[in-house]
This record gives C-alpha cells, sequence and structure tokens, in this order.
C-alpha cells in the first residue's frame, strides 16, 4: 500500500539522518520499530534508542526503561529498566527522577524520598507532596515537621489540590510552620475550589464553625455537599463519620431554607460539571 511505501522510504531516510549522527532520527526508527512499521522488528528499537541515549537523550532512556519493563521486542528485565530510569535521572531528567521514587516506594522507602526530595528540587510538585507524607506517616522515616511543612508548601503552592488541604491543616495546627486559623481557612478554600475532596470538607467544617473565616451555614453545608457528590465515601472511617457529624448538624439546627439554597447551588454545579 501507499502507506507502507511511504514507511519504508521514512525508514530509509532516518537511517541516513541516523548514520550523520542526528538522534531525532533515531528516535523515529525505534518508534516505527516499535509498532514493526517500514520492514523494522521491535527487537531494532532498543538498538536505535541506545544510540540516542548515548547521545544524552533521556527520552530514549525512559524508553528503553519501558521496553524493559514490558518486554516490547524483549525479554523483561527489571534490573535493566532501573539502570536506564536511573541513567535518566542522573542527568537531570524529571520524569525519570520520580519515577525512581515510585519504583522504590514500597521496598525501599528511605530511598524513594531521596529520589522523590530531588524531584522534589527540580520543580515536580507530586514528589514534593510525596515526600512531605513521608516524613509525616511512613515509619521508616524520622518525622520531620519542618521538612515536611516545607515540601507540603511548595506542593500547594504549585496547585496540588490534596496538598493544599494537608498544609492548610499543617497551617491550623502549627505542625511546623507558625499556626493560624485564617491562614488554614485560605487554604481550605483553594483546595476546595480546586476539586479537592477534603479539601471542601475542611472548608465547610471551618465555615460552619466560623473558625478563620466569616461563618456561613449556607456556604458550609453547600461546601459539604460537593464533598459527598464528589468523593462519596471516602474510604476512612474517620472521615467519613466525621462528614456524617457535621451535616446532621447542619441539617438539625440550621434554617431549612439555608439548606434549600445551598441544595440548589450544588445542584446546579453538578449539571455544570456534567456539560461536555
Amino acid at each position: 500500500t501507499q502507506s507502507k511505501a511511504n514507511k519504508d522510504d521514512a525508514v530509509i531516510w532516518y537511517q541516513k539522518a541516523a548514520a550523520q549522527g542526528q538522534s531525532d532520527a533515531m528516535i523515529a526508527l525505534a518508534e516505527l520499530a516499535l509498532s514493526a512499521h517500514g520492514g523494522l522488528s521491535p527487537s531494532d528499537a532498543v538498538k536505535w534508542l541506545e544510540k540516542a541515549a548515548a547521545k544524552g537523550r533521556t527520552d530514549a532512556m525512559l524508553a528503553l526503561s519501558d521496553i524493559y519493563v514490558l518486554g516490547k521486542g524483549t525479554a523483561p528485565d527489571p534490573i535493566k529498566a532501573k539502570s536506564w530510569l536511573t541513567r535518566a535521572a542522573n542527568f537531570g531528567d524529571l520524569t525519570a527522577t520520580r519515577e525512581l521514587g515510585d519504583f522504590y516506594f514500597e521496598d525501599n522507602p528511605k530511598q524513594a524520598l531521596i529520589w522523590y526530595e530531588k524531584a522534589a528540587l527540580l520543580g515536580d510538585a507530586q514528589s514534593a507532596y510525596f515526600a512531605a507524607i513521608m516524613y509525616v506517616e511512613n515509619f521508616d522515616i524520622k518525622p520531620d515537621a519542618i521538612r515536611a511543612s516545607a515540601l507540603m508548601e511548595q506542593a500547594a503552592k504549585a496547585g496540588h489540590p490534596a496538598a493544599m488541604a494537608d498544609y492548610g491543616l499543617l497551617v491550623y495546627q502549627g505542625n511546623g510552620v507558625p499556626k493560624s486559623a485564617e491562614g488554614a481557612a485560605k487554604w481550605f478554600e483553594k483546595s476546595a475550589k480546586a476539586g479537592d475532596a477534603e479539601g471542601r470538607f475542611l472548608y465547610a467544617f471551618t465555615l460552619a464553625k466560623g473558625d478563620g473565616v466569616t461563618q456561613n451555614f449556607e456556604d458550609a453545608y453547600y461546601w459539604l455537599l460537593r464533598a459527598e457528590n464528589d468523593s462519596g465515601a471516602s474510604g476512612i472511617a474517620e472521615y467519613d463519620r466525621d462528614r456524617s457529624e457535621l451535616k446532621k448538624r447542619l441539617e438539625d439546627n440550621v434554617d431549612p431554607a439555608i439548606l434549600a439554597r445551598a441544595r440548589q447551588r450544588a445542584a446546579s454545579e453538578r449539571v455544570l460539571s456534567a456539560k461536555p
């Protein structure tokens, strides 16, 4: 077919460019090989990716790691997969650095933390969040409230919705950071508006109490309903119990007309969010 002829021609030209040391052509040949196009087979991908990796292409190193994880065109080899991932990370590749943290997370938390912190230094919010959690909740890691709060603040300021909620809690408790009910409420609000279910519950809680923010039962009930609509049961018994208790207190003590307005707002928001 014409398509096959085009790919055959592409392989010829890419091979000429690769012979001149063009790494883009090497990557293109690897992609064609993985799809068995242009007369290439998946086993050819490793050769071209290794050539590109030798020129410092971290995308080629990441691709080689994936190949050895999945066994594309070669036998699976977790040792080689980790080796290529480590090379990419040592070249400063953010994705590889974070993935090394993921790689070690279950079996070697201390090593995972090293890589997550390196990824955080490269600006990765997710890694900063994971590292912060590890300083608080991982029994293999020595607790460090100051370091945890700094990493959580980094992730929160980068727009990580769950980190906004958790950083708000640290601020509320004064855990590794100056205590401030007002500051905590602002972070809960940001998390709620960013779509985090826990952040919505925490913002609802502060609104209901008037703790760090002007008390507003309608807004409190609205955000509580938004938390329920987004997550249902969280699977965390304590969290679900607290949410149920807050809902009951509001429904037992607040003017039904106020609650009805909140329900209408939540229902309208569901309709808007459901639109394509």
